[in-house]
């Protein structure tokens, strides 16, 4: 997204004249293939590889769908959400860097807009192999809803100061909290996987030892 925002910016502030002005334009251009490439490469993989599941797909591209559904109905709904991903931010950065200059609330509004539509589409669609994932996935963009109507009161809208002041500090609350669930999260997921490596390995350990004394008796037999 900072990418998408930084290619934006560039593009609107284009300067001729000097050297550095050419490069940099040289190099916004670049920048905005790369964007606009991205999108396409990603749709032109995705259109021909209509399995999902296939195994060469998914040795060549199996982290593009990493963690979600691949299979059956709900292979197409997938899609419209790795193509959504990009999408989105591509949108985030049209809206920071399009609407700068116009009423701040045209801004304000258009993210929340955003937002909203990225709400209903994970929940909708709902394409993440786990519960755990879904769950996480609807708290980390329902608490992002929440926190598109914050800037709506450090504008003029909310008149006093401490009020805005007051307001910071919520919305930091909240922000923090969204940190530390997903970091809880994440350590738990990576101590379940530990163990059950751990496990894993002590089971073959264990078979490993039982064939060699099996192996053992047959010889002495």
């Amino acid at each position: 997204m900072d990418f998408a925002i930084g290619t934006c910016l560039s593009l609107q502030q284009l300067r001729y004249g000097t050297g550095s002005d050419y490069f940099d334009i040289a190099f916004t251009i670049i920048c905005a293939g790369i964007v606009l490439g991205l999108i396409i490469a990603l749709l032109v993989i995705l259109k021909k590889n209509p399995d999902l599941e296939n195994p060469n797909f998914q040795e060549k591209y199996g982290s593009i769908t990493d963690g979600l559904k691949t299979s059956g109905i709900h292979a197409g709904d997938t899609r419209k959400i790795i193509v959504w991903f990009l999408i989105r931010r591509l949108l985030t950065g049209l809206i920071v860097v399009l609407l700068a200059h116009q009423t701040i609330w045209m801004q304000l509004a258009a993210n929340l807009i955003l937002t909203i539509v990225d709400t209903c589409l994970t929940y909708t669609l709902n394409v993440y192999k786990n519960k755990v994932s879904f769950y996480m996935a609807m708290f980390n963009d329902a608490t992002v809803l929440f926190l598109s109507y914050f800037p709506f009161l450090f504008t003029d809208f909310i008149p006093d100061l401490e009020t805005r002041y007051f307001a910071g500090w919520i919305y930091i609350a909240i922000a923090a909290l969204m940190v530390v669930v997903n970091l809880v999260v994440v350590i738990r997921s990576s101590i379940l996987e530990m163990v059950e490596e751990a496990r894993r390995k002590a089971v073959e350990m264990y078979n490993y030892r039982l064939l060699n004394e099996r192996k053992l008796i047959e010889i002495k037999l």
